[in-house]
């Protein structure tokens, strides 16, 4: 059998009401199953792929003003880099939040 984990009355000296106690062992209880940890994985993927995304986007640099040279329609911007591969971003991702949960909610002696 395993051990439950419970919130306590109080953290750093604050109280927490008992219904959101109640709300928080059934969440720990849930994330400790495998569909759990599966929906944290891909919450955690979602978001490393959003942050990267906008780190990207801060990061590009405004183009040099000079004369627009014609472009087609489906061509990238001039002076940007391309955009990485989602899907391999959020698979990389996926595993290392897998280890990671695999770590905090894995089997105790």
């Amino acid at each position: 059998m395993a051990k439950t984990t419970k919130i306590p009355k109080r953290i750093a000296g604050v109280k927490l009401p008992k219904d959101l106690r109640k709300a928080g062992n059934a969440l720990i209880e849930r994330a400790q199953s495998p569909e759990g940890r599966q929906v944290l994985t891909a919450g955690l993927a979602m978001a490393a792929t959003a942050a990267t995304a906008a780190l990207a986007k801060r990061a590009q640099t405004p183009p040099e003003p000079a004369r627009p040279a014609p472009e087609a329609p489906d061509a990238p911007p001039q002076g940007t880099q391309s955009a990485p591969d989602p899907q391999a971003m959020a698979d990389a991702f996926m595993g290392a939040a897998e280890r990671a949960l695999g770590q905090f909610f894995g089997k105790r002696v």
